[in-house]
């Protein structure tokens, strides 16, 4: 086969992959497996954030990512009952109390529905930069925001997914760090 009839073949499989991806995001609904746990609605209309992210990235993070997020951690709680009767922060509080078959499952789909909720919810509007207070307290402490963006980055770094990342003088939880699986409050 020539490269030249190649190279024709690969463009038309890729325009026929393009013409196929609005029929595979055109969806219903999202779904999760039934249980305690569920996918909050976007706070938001999806395509609130644009142009900086664009309403189908916003629907497939959300029906589909944080959906599988949900799925999973309703999957772990059919084995364990008592799972699905704690808010999720407090079950991501009692890591070190589950059983070793569970827990990783646990904190990794725990905190990232919990993490995946929290962000919708600072995610939408026009945002901005901070003021007043909050921006004289990141300067005092932090050393700006440059700085706090270096930092808090450097620190999230090695993270299974952005779980919750601890900073030199901010005193945010830290549920779970996988890298070895250490559990801290």
């Amino acid at each position: 086969m020539s490269s030249t009839r190649r190279a024709v073949l690969g463009l038309a499989a890729g325009v026929a992959v393009l013409a196929a991806a609005p029929r595979a995001f055109a969806q219903a609904a999202p779904t999760t497996a039934p249980g305690p746990f569920t996918l909050p609605p976007l706070p938001y209309a999806p395509e609130a954030n644009e142009p900086h992210v664009d309403a189908q990235t916003m629907l497939l993070h959300h029906d589909r990512h944080h959906a599988a997020y949900v799925t999973a951690l309703n999957n772990v709680a059919k084995e364990n009952a008592a799972l699905g009767a704690m808010p999720v922060h407090v079950l991501l509080a009692k890591l070190a109390e589950l059983p070793d078959t569970m827990r990783t499952t646990v904190c990794n789909n725990g905190g990232g529905h919990a993490n995946h909720s929290m962000f919708w919810q600072v995610m939408g509007g026009k945002g901005g930069a901070p003021t007043g207070d909050l921006l004289t307290a990141i300067d005092r402490d932090l050393g700006g925001m440059e700085a706090m963006r270096a930092s808090f980055s450097r620190m999230g770094l090695g993270q299974f997914g952005l779980v919750v990342t601890t900073m030199p003088k901010v005193p945010i939880w830290k549920a779970c760090q996988i890298n070895g699986l250490h559990f801290t409050q």
